[in-house]
């Protein structure tokens, strides 16, 4: 027997927007960006089975931080879910409760998690291969007056090589995405968190880079340019 584990951010990409709804294998869960206000310190999302049959969750929940652009996620109990197992019927829907400890609320610097929502096996399904679904949902416990702050220098990549390293330095995550008809930064990630950083290789001879950055919460992104001096580059990304 095979079981195959799908994300479902995966599968839908980017299209549902960064605080709407998002829907795969009759299973639809609202929002799919979850922003905890520092204050009041709970939060909620929403669970939705369109399926003909009764669907098994479980809920955990991760602190969320980055290396080199790529996710790492590290148990927690900053944040309490209820309920964290639960069986939603056919055309029904469970909405979850998330609320953050009061440790990791009221600082300086936007506190960063994830939900994982995971179905669990049905065993009442026939055999054969499975498809079930993992849902990973970002967590933003916001700060006040906490804001990112992107920047780019070009340095010497581990190889030798020209090298582009971005930052956030900010208090706030960042939405990063691709500027249309740009050739894109390698495997870039969409959300940049405070403190983060990544290094990519950059093409010989790249003048300039150019990316569309959004603010924590903003409605739209802005285009940035960052112009690369043609002194040599001596840092290395160590």
């Amino acid at each position: 027997m095979r079981r195959t584990f799908l994300s479902l951010l995966t599968l839908l990409g980017v299209g549902f927007g960064w605080s709407g709804q998002a829907h795969a294998q009759g299973i639809q869960v609202s929002p799919v960006v979850i922003d905890v206000p520092a204050r009041r310190g709970v939060a909620s999302f929403r669970l939705r089975n369109a399926r003909p049959a009764a669907v098994a969750f479980e809920v955990e929940t991760y602190a969320w931080t980055q290396e080199n652009g790529a996710s790492v996620l590290t148990p927690t109990t900053d944040i309490v879910v209820a309920p964290s197992v639960f069986l939603i019927d056919p055309e029904h829907e469970q909405i979850v409760r998330l609320g953050v400890s009061s440790a990791a609320r009221g600082g300086a610097v936007e506190r960063t998690y994830r939900v994982l929502v995971r179905e669990l096996p049905n065993e009442a399904r026939p055999e054969g291969f499975r498809l079930q679904l993992e849902m990973s949902m970002p967590v933003f416990v916001r700060a006040a007056n906490a804001r990112g702050e992107i920047n780019v220098r070009r340095i010497q990549g581990d190889d030798g090589g020209p090298a582009v390293m971005i930052t956030n330095s900010g208090s706030a995550h960042l939405n990063l995405s691709e500027v249309p008809g740009v050739p894109a930064v390698e495997n870039m990630p969409r959300y940049l968190l405070p403190g983060a950083a990544f290094v990519r290789p950059l093409t010989p001879g790249t003048p300039s880079l150019r990316l569309m950055v959004a603010q924590a919460g903003a409605a739209a992104a802005e285009e940035r340019r960052f112009e690369f001096s043609d002194a040599p580059v001596l840092a290395s990304s160590r």
